[in-house]
């Protein structure tokens, strides 16, 4: 029975996964190794056995010849017989020589061969005994005592004795040397169904290798979905099965889902709280210090009415600070009123809007004019651009600065661009700006800070009219910031 993938940690499967097919192959190799050597050995004594045999046939023809060149020496006198003995005498003593190395490792081989090397070496001097006689000073009174018959007769009971000898020699070979060629035949099919049966092995091997990898990739494919999920603010799918590292990442997730929940279940309950415990009776003390300043409940001194004035200017940023909280809370969910709008009348207000924080900030404004229609919400689009350019206002030099508002169609969308002499923004800051409670370092060098959250609103409000926010370098000096809408 495979044991459940979820049992063992991402480290336990990689060994397992790596260490079974080398293991295996670690056998096959030293399996295979031992079948090759056996198989070598076996063809080695074949060819040891086919080498004793020739040899001893070699040795059988030899000593035949050397007999057959006596008897012909007998009967013709002819003197070249006898060097033809002499060859073969020579040689049976090479081919013996050969055989007793052949067999050093066989004991019984060896002990049957030393017997075959005396009996040749006897047969080899009682050949030439009857040499000597042929050949000696009594020749002629061997010949009146010797017939032809006699000499034949002698030489052949030498043969025969040594042959004799020869068959007892080739008996032992073949009975200690079994080894044929059907056996190593057999040897080879042995071989042959093993690597079958390795490559079976093999198989399943891998296939339990597919099943864990199967399992691995099916958890982590959702794994990667509830990762994606949590991103997108979405409910996250079944935990992952399991107590390894890839289920304990996910219960991390689903932790992290849940504490997200209720983070955004509080957060909705502070901005209920901000929204009427706070923002509603912060306008109902400005508007008491409105009317304050303005001498409805009576004439203030100057010092006091200067405390007003002052007290009056904290509320209203605190009230646009809790307006800035809401609307950012809130941006991924504005209502829109999308129609045809005419960028004029976009333009017009947006000017009209900013045109008393400018001339008091020293600052020309400039607009140009594009008698355009785009799609979206007129009054968003208003609040994107007062936004932008409230900020090109605030980082522009005082009395000698000018704010462009310009407009160019750009492949199907209108491109609003607001321009600034201000001192521009770090090329490492612009991709920050645009995120909630950013402040650039720009920033530090004006009085009116805001709360970081008017860009991050207005790249919300872009966002869901399907358009695209940046800023780029205004040569010689301060920033465009560029905002494309769909036209109608």
């Amino acid at each position: 029975m495979i044991p459940r993938p979820g049992k063992f940690n991402l480290t336990q499967k990689g060994l397992m996964l790596v260490a079974i097919p080398l293991t295996l192959e670690f056998i096959i190799a030293a399996i295979l190794g031992g079948l090759v050597n056996v198989e070598q050995q076996a063809a080695m004594k074949i060819d040891r056995y086919r080498t004793i045999i020739a040899s001893t046939n070699d040795l059988v023809s030899t000593f035949y010849g050397g007999g057959q060149a006596l008897l012909l020496f007998n009967t013709l006198h002819d003197a070249n017989f006898l060097s033809r003995y002499d060859e073969s005498a020579a040689r049976v003593s090479d081919v013996v020589s050969r055989l007793l190395q052949l067999t050093e490792n066989n004991p019984a081989q060896l002990a049957a061969m030393k017997k075959l090397a005396v009996r040749a070496n006897d047969s080899l001097q009682e050949m030439d005994a009857v040499k000597r006689l042929l050949l000696g000073d009594q020749k002629k009174d061997l010949r009146s005592m010797l017939d032809q018959s006699n000499v034949t007769a002698n030489v052949s009971d030498t043969l025969n004795g040594f042959i004799a000898e020869m068959h007892s020699f080739t008996h032992v070979v073949k009975e200690t040397d079994k080894t044929s060629p059907a056996a190593a035949e057999q040897l080879r099919a042995l071989l042959y169904i093993f690597v079958f049966a390795a490559a079976v092995i093999s198989a399943a091997f891998i296939a339990l290798s597919l099943y864990f990898y199967g399992n691995l990739t099916g958890r982590l494919h959702l794994l990667m979905d509830n990762i994606a999920s949590l991103g997108r603010n979405e409910t996250l799918q079944a935990r992952v099965s399991g107590d390894d590292e890839i289920a304990r990442v996910d219960g991390v997730l689903h932790d992290a889902a849940r504490a997200l929940i209720e983070a955004a279940e509080q957060r909705q309950q502070l901005i209920g709280v901000v929204s009427h415990e706070l923002r509603s009776p912060l306008s109902s003390v400005h508007a008491f210090l409105n009317m304050l300043s303005a001498g409805v409940y009576g004439v203030l001194s100057d010092e006091l009415k200067g405390r007003t004035v002052g007290a009056e200017v904290s509320t209203a940023r605190l009230i646009r600070l809790i307006n800035d909280l809401l609307d950012v809370e809130k941006a991924s969910e504005l209502e829109m009123q999308v129609s045809k709008v005419d960028a004029v009348v976009v333009f017009e207000k947006s000017t009209d809007a900013v045109e008393a924080f400018a001339e008091h900030h020293g600052v020309r404004l400039r607009s140009q004019l594009l008698d355009v229609q785009i799609l979206g919400d007129e009054d968003r689009l208003v609040q994107v651009v007062v936004n932008l350019l409230t900020n090109a206002i605030k980082f522009s030099p005082e009395g000698s600065s000018t704010v462009s508002l310009t407009g160019e169609q750009v492949d199907g969308m209108l491109e609003i661009r607001i321009a600034d002499n201000g001192p521009g923004i770090p090329q490492n800051e612009r991709n920050c700006v645009f995120e909630r409670f950013y402040q650039s370092k720009s920033a530090e060098e004006i009085r009116d800070k805001g709360s970081g959250l008017g860009l991050a609103i207005t790249k919300a409000i872009v966002t869901q009219h399907g358009g695209k926010i940046g800023v780029r370098d205004n040569e010689p000096s301060g920033s465009i910031f560029w905002v494309q809408v769909p036209l109608a």
